[in-house]
């Protein structure tokens, strides 16, 4: 298992686009902390109260927009690569030929995914610690550590979203198609609850921010069902892809 994973993990590592993303990344979060800065220097008043309560501290600050569109998107392309890509040109065969049992592959798979989007988040949460202490954007230590644990637990629903691409993707033979499938399935389930808000609940879209609910003040009984909705989540995911990977005809 250890070796299949590092042979997937390479795939990933190894690919331009999936490097040129994370630049990407870096120099969004470095665009953010200069914006960031000028504004809460040039504003005041009201406006300039306003302003921090939407950024908060640095390194909080480009993490919406990266849990809930870069992320996703990233984990989009990462699955249609190692899934769809790979059956629908059968060089997954060469991973099969090795010794080891298909779920093991699969889940090796998206552990490679997963630990990707982790270093990218490292990647920007040390950028926009280094950025802030520069700037000298802290309030305190405290939020320093509660945005680092902010970044440290949005792992755990975006493991959730590749559980439940990978599924989508085993479902499609085009990796194109199944890009556009995954795209259209995101954005509906994410607007889904603008329409009807009992689903702002119950989808698993809703609680790609749930850092929020450990940086703030939430109850211990709404933390705890929003830790068993992504668990289970990803149970349901994780052991409906891995079935239908099994029984792929390779």
């Amino acid at each position: 298992m250890n070796t299949v994973y590092k042979i997937e993990l390479d795939k990933v590592l190894h690919r331009k686009k999936f490097v040129v993303f994370m630049i990407i990344g870096g120099v969004i979060s470095v665009l953010w902390i200069i914006l960031s800065v000028y504004l809460q220097k040039s504003l005041t008043g009201d406006l300039a109260s306003i302003f921090g309560m939407l950024t908060g501290v640095v390194p909080l600050g480009p993490l919406p927009f990266l849990v809930r569109f870069m992320l996703p998107l990233l984990a989009f392309m990462a699955v249609t690569d190692l899934f769809t890509s790979e059956l629908s040109d059968l060089t997954i065969k060469a991973s099969l030929i090795r010794p080891v049992f298909r779920v093991k592959l699969y889940g090796a798979k998206i552990l490679a995914i997963v630990t990707y989007l982790a270093i990218y988040l490292g990647v920007i949460l040390v950028l926009s610690t280094v950025g802030g202490i520069i700037t000298a954007d802290f309030a305190s230590v405290k939020e320093v550590l509660l945005s680092v644990v902010a970044y440290v637990v949005s792992i755990v629903p975006l493991t959730v979203m590749v559980c439940f691409a990978a599924f989508v993707a085993l479902l499609i033979k085009s990796s194109s198609l199944a890009m556009f499938v995954l795209i259209f399935s995101y954005v509906l389930l994410s607007a889904l609850p603008l329409i009807l808000p009992i689903f702002q609940r119950i989808l698993f879209t809703s609680y790609l921010e749930w850092y929020r609910q450990l940086v703030g003040v939430i109850p211990g009984m709404t933390l705890f069902n929003t830790i068993i909705i992504l668990f289970s989540y990803g149970v349901v995911f994780f052991i409906a892809g891995s079935m239908v990977f099994d029984k792929k005809d390779i």
